[in-house]
């Protein structure tokens, strides 16, 4: 099909024709001519065949965060016997102009790989493609489109607000397994409790060498297992607790936190003002399943509900709310939990349970530590 050039360059051989034949001037009709005849071969040249082009579509980094700012690496390879001529790819980008890449011309079995940013990113998700690849003439009148790799729906996580170490409720039923990465000061080390003859398919890292030598035999720790701690999060979702700004700090935090366990090998559970719950959680197995959930949170208008605690798991709960959470906290006070912290994303104070305020400028960590330097949170 003609491109906009090629529209223009139509346009122009009919004025001068119909100039030529009223005016009577010859060189006007030359003129369309040309035109004409350059159009024509513009058309012919992109309906020319095109080999097989095999096109990948790679996002860098793995995991997009709001804020950073991402790459797509598209790699074209000619699959054909032929060698291929320039090519254009076009690949759009949800909430821009997306972006248009010239390629080749490629020989038999040639790759050439190009990429193009993306710009500054917010939470949420951003649809990259359906990409086009474009067979243009010399002269840019006239292009052909062929399919390229289908739409792909990116997640961009939130911001990750570093947490606290936060207060975690009691884990007995859920002992750690070869999973769990604790960092915590509680955790840091395993206790020796017994050694065993070692069997086939033993981490030799875990060889105890002063026994080995002692025994004449290679003796393997069984270290004391470790249990997980519990902690749920609840986001206040509901409209007009939070302005924009605020509510995607608290998404943040909320963020930061599940990142925290994560990296504790402890139990999470997240939940919304608006029901949403993941239930308790193996963090290690789950965060990055929990942090898509929050990029893709908003606010809601929806009947507020607040979650139950199981008297099998004492957990401890965090409320990300605004300077005026209602009754929330008094409410969660009666549902079980061993603990209620609220941490207002505002500079009034809310009520009932334990309170951090993060005002604006601040991280959750500073706000945390401020409140444990003055006694705040007991």
């Amino acid at each position: 099909m003609p491109t906009r050039p090629g529209l223009a360059v139509a346009v122009g051989a009919i004025a001068a024709a119909a100039a030529g034949r009223l005016f009577g001037v010859t060189e006007l009709f030359v003129l369309a001519g040309i035109a004409g005849g350059l159009l024509i071969v513009a058309l012919v040249w992109v309906r020319r065949p095109v080999g097989p082009l095999a096109v990948e579509r790679q996002v860098a980094p793995h995991r997009l965060v709001a804020g950073g700012v991402g790459r797509v690496e598209l790699s074209v390879a000619n699959r054909g016997r032929r060698r291929i001529p320039p090519v254009a790819l076009v690949d759009p980008v949800e909430g821009t102009v997306g972006a248009r890449l010239s390629v080749g011309p490629l020989d038999r079995g040639d790759r050439q790989a190009v990429g193009y940013r993306l710009p500054p990113l917010r939470r949420g998700q951003v649809t990259v493609g359906p990409l086009a690849i474009e067979a243009v003439d010399p002269f840019g009148l006239a292009r052909r489109r062929l399919a390229g790799p289908a739409a792909e729906a990116l997640a961009v996580l939130p911001a990750l607000d570093p947490a606290p170490a936060l207060p975690l409720g009691d884990g007995r039923h859920e002992p750690l397994t070869g999973l769990s990465r604790r960092t915590s000061s509680a955790a840091g080390t395993q206790d020796l409790v017994t050694l065993r003859p070692y069997v086939v398919g033993d981490d030799l890292r875990r060889v105890h060498w002063p026994s080995t030598a002692h025994a004449d035999e290679l003796q393997v720790r069984r270290d004391e297992e470790r249990w997980q701690g519990h902690l749920t999060v609840l986001l206040d979702t509901r409209s007009g607790r939070l302005d924009p700004a605020d509510f995607e700090r608290a998404v943040s935090a909320a963020a930061g936190i599940v990142d925290a366990v994560t990296v504790s090998g402890d139990r999470i559970r997240l939940t919304t003002a608006a029901g949403a719950d993941s239930g308790m959680v193996d963090a290690v197995r789950t965060g990055q399943g929990l942090l898509e959930e929050l990029a893709l949170v908003h606010q809601t208008d929806a009947p507020t509900v607040v979650p139950a605690a199981d008297p099998r798991r004492p957990a401890t709960i965090d409320l990300l709310t605004g300077a005026d959470p209602g009754d929330l906290p008094d409410r969660l006070q009666g549902a079980g939990f061993a603990r209620t912290l609220v941490v207002s994303f505002a500079a009034a104070p809310a009520g009932g349970g334990a309170h951090v305020s993060v005002p604006t400028g601040s991280t959750f960590a500073e706000a945390w530590s401020q409140a444990m330097a003055a006694e705040v949170v007991r």
